[in-house]
């Protein structure tokens, strides 16, 4: 069973990057590989919009995977 401690250090370890987002779009949860593939730390990307990393000529399309995935919340 994992536990708090386990997930923690498998979230910050894990080399991919981990955007964690409230149902409006806003990160709530990042780990460092995300920090490292934006260039933000975390405390700038927490409360930050996805759609401010994203080009305004992909902000439709973002727009759309994330209303699709919304659904499963």
């Amino acid at each position: 069973m994992i536990n708090r401690k386990n997930f923690d250090e498998m979230f910050e370890k894990i080399p991919m990057g981990v955007f964690i987002l409230d149902k409006e779009g806003y990160f709530k949860f990042v780990n460092p590989m995300a920090c490292e593939l934006t260039g933000y730390s975390v405390n700038e990307l927490i409360g930050m919009n996805r759609l401010d990393l994203i080009p305004d000529k992909y902000n439709e399309d973002a727009e759309n995977i994330f209303d699709y995935f919304k659904k499963w919340s």
